[in-house]
């Protein structure tokens, strides 16, 4: 559920993290960015900035 909340400003493609704000729990957390889609992610955002 956490998941279909995400926005650009919870990614971090630095420290490959995403952030994850007022979960079930009600605690912040952050799990790490998967190096399996973080190109594809990379790529999606930069297609919707040139809109």
């Amino acid at each position: 559920m956490a998941v279909q909340n995400i926005r650009i400003k919870d990614i971090d493609f630095g420290f490959d993290k995403v952030y994850i704000w007022d979960s079930k729990s009600l605690k912040d957390r952050t799990v790490p960015l998967p190096l399996k889609i973080k190109d594809e992610l990379k790529v999606q955002v930069e297609q919707v900035k040139s809109y």
